[in-house]
C-alpha cells in the first residue's frame, strides 16, 4: 500500500510542477496580450482625440473626461483582457450537477445587466468631479489668486455625493450577486453529495468514484463560480470600451487624416470670404458673422479692428478650418477651403495667439514642434528671425531651458517670440496673428512688433490688433 501511496505522491508532485509551469505561461501570456493590446488602444485613442474638430471639443467632452478615458477607461479594458479570459468517473453525478449551470449563467448575466447600468450613472458623476479637479489642478495660480480653495473644494465634494446612492446600489448589487454565486455553488456541493450517496448505497459507482468526481466536480464549480465573480469587472470593462471605441470610430466632418483633397503647387495667399454665415456649435441661435464678403490681398498685411466679439477670431477660425462656414464660401487662391486637403492647408498657415500656449520641455523642442522633422538648425533660424535668438542664447542652459508649465518660466514678450519662432519654422505662406502684443509691456511690444513686421514681410498677413502700433504698418485695415 506504501509503495502505491509513494508513486501517487510522486506523480502528484510532477502534475503539481507542470501545473505550475502551466499557469505561470498562461498568465505571462494573457499578461502580455493584455499589455500590447491596451497599448495599441491607447495610441488608437490619443490618435483619434487628435483627429476630432474643434466642435467636437466645444459641444461633446471636456479635457477632464478624454483623460479619464486614456488612463482609467483603457485600465479597465486591459483588466479584462488579461488571464480572466481563458465527465469520467460517473457520468450521472457530472450530468446532474451541471444541470444546475444554466441557473448559475443566468444569475450571472442578470447580475451583469443590473451591474452595467449602474455603473455608467456612477461613471457619469465621478466624471463631472473630476473635470472640476483638473481645471483647478490646472488653473492653481488663479486658484491661489481669488481664495478659491474651499469653494472648489465644496463644489468638487457636492459632485462626489451625486455619486453616493450609486455606490450604495452597487455595493448591494455587489453583495446580492456574490451572495447568490455563492448559494448556487454550495448547493451545486449538496446536489454531488447527496446524488453520489444514492448510486453508492445502489451499488452503481464505488465510494472512491463518487468522491473522485466530487472533487471533480468541486473544482469545476469553483472556477464556474469565479468566473461569474468577473462579471463585475466584465461590465465596467464593457461601459469603457463603449467610451473608449465610441471615440475612435468616430469620423469628424473636418478629418485631418483624411487625405482627399486639393493641393496648390504655388500658393499665392489671396483669401476671400463670399457671403460667409456662421455660428457656433454650441451656441446655435447666436450668429457671429452675417453675410460676411471680404477680400485679404496675397503678400500684404491686414488689420483687423474692432469691439470683442465682433467675429475677428472666428475669421482665423474659419481660415484654419476648425469650423466650416453655416453659408457661403471661403477660397484661398480662388479655391474653396472645403475643396483642400485639411492637412495640407493648415501647413500653410502659421499662427499666433494672443495667450501662446508653450509645451512643458525645453525651447528647443517648443519650436521644433511647429514643423514635422524639423532640425536644430531650422529651429536656431526661426528664432533669429523671431529676434528670440540673443535672449535664448543668455539663459545658462540656452535652447536646452526648460520653459515650465505653459511656458511659465518665461516673460510674456519671450514666450510671445517662441511662439512667433515656432510659426515660422515652417515658413508659411499665411501668417494670422491674434493680438500679438496687446498683454506686453512697451519695452516687449517694442521687440514684438519688429518681430512680427521682419517676419511678415513678403506674406499674407492678418492680424487682429487693439494698438496702433500693430495697425500703422498695415497695408489694409478693416473694422468689424
Amino acid at each position: 500500500m506504501m509503495k502505491g501511496v509513494d508513486k501517487i505522491c510522486l506523480q502528484m508532485i510532477g502534475f503539481a510542477a507542470i501545473v505550475v509551469v502551466g499557469a505561470y505561461l498562461e498568465i505571462t501570456c494573457w499578461r502580455l496580450v493584455g499589455e500590447r493590446s491596451t497599448q495599441r488602444i491607447r495610441t488608437m485613442y490619443l490618435r483619434a482625440v487628435l483627429r476630432q474638430d474643434i466642435g467636437f471639443f466645444d459641444t461633446k467632452v471636456s479635457t477632464s473626461e478624454l483623460m479619464h478615458g486614456i488612463s482609467s477607461d483603457v485600465a479597465q479594458i486591459q483588466e479584462v483582457m488579461g488571464e480572466k479570459v481563458g465527465f469520467t468517473r460517473s457520468w450521472k453525478v457530472s450530468l446532474v450537477v451541471f444541470s444546475v449551470t444554466p441557473l448559475m449563467m443566468f444569475c450571472g448575466l442578470a447580475y451583469k445587466a443590473v451591474y452595467v447600468g449602474l455603473a455608467s450613472k456612477e461613471e457619469a458623476t465621478y466624471r463631472k468631479a473630476g473635470s472640476v479637479a483638473e481645471q483647478a489642478i490646472s488653473s492653481i495660480r488663479t486658484v491661489f489668486s481669488f481664495v478659491a480653495e474651499d469653494h472648489l473644494g465644496s463644489r468638487y465634494a457636492d459632485l462626489l455625493s451625486k455619486s453616493l446612492p450609486f455606490g450604495i446600489k452597487i455595493g448591494f448589487a455587489k453583495g446580492g450577486g456574490m451572495g447568490v454565486i455563492y448559494l448556487v455553488t454550495y448547493a451545486t456541493w449538496a446536489l454531488a453529495f447527496w446524488y453520489g450517496s444514492l448510486l453508492v448505497a445502489r451499488k452503481e459507482i464505488t465510494g472512491g468514484a463518487a468522491i473522485a468526481c466530487f472533487f471533480g466536480v468541486n473544482v469545476g464549480g469553483r472556477g464556474l463560480a469565479l468566473s461569474l465573480s468577473y462579471f463585475a469587472q466584465f461590465a465596467q470593462g464593457t461601459v469603457a470600451a463603449g467610451r473608449v471605441f465610441g471615440i475612435i470610430d468616430r469620423v469628424p466632418d473636418i478629418d485631418p487624416y483624411n487625405h482627399i483633397g486639393r493641393t496648390i503647387s504655388s500658393v499665392r495667399g489671396r483669401i476671400e470670404f463670399k457671403g460667409v454665415t456662421f455660428v457656433y456649435p454650441s451656441r446655435p441661435d447666436a450668429v457671429i458673422l452675417q453675410s460676411l464678403n471680404l477680400v485679404i490681398p496675397s503678400s500684404k498685411t491686414t488689420a483687423l479692428v474692432g469691439a470683442s466679439g465682433g467675429g475677428k477670431s472666428t475669421i482665423f477660425a474659419l481660415i484654419e478650418r476648425f469650423y466650416h462656414p453655416t453659408k457661403g464660401v471661403i477660397t484661398l487662391d480662388g479655391h474653396d477651403l472645403r475643396s483642400l486637403q485639411v492637412q495640407w492647408l493648415r501647413r500653410q498657415i502659421g499662427m499666433v495667439g494672443q495667450e501662446p500656449v508653450l509645451f512643458a520641455t525645453s525651447i528647443l523642442e517648443n519650436v521644433m514642434m511647429g514643423k514635422e522633422n524639423a532640425t536644430t538648425k531650422e529651429a536656431i533660424a526661426a528664432c533669429k528671425a523671431a529676434n528670440a535668438h540673443k535672449f535664448i542664447s543668455e539663459l545658462p542652459q540656452g535652447y536646452e531651458t526648460q520653459v515650465g508649465d505653459r511656458g511659465t518660466q518665461l516673460s510674456g514678450g519671450q514666450k510671445q517670440r517662441i511662439a512667433l519662432a515656432r510659426a515660422m519654422i515652417k515658413d508659411p505662406k499665411i501668417l494670422l496673428l491674434d493680438e500679438p502684443t496687446s498683454a506686453l509691456d512697451a519695452e516687449s511690444e517694442s521687440i514684438v512688433q519688429q518681430a512680427i513686421d521682419k517676419i511678415s514681410a513678403g506674406k499674407t498677413t492678418i492680424v487682429i490688433a487693439h494698438r496702433l502700433a500693430t495697425v500703422k504698418n498695415a497695408n489694409t485695415n478693416c473694422c468689424s
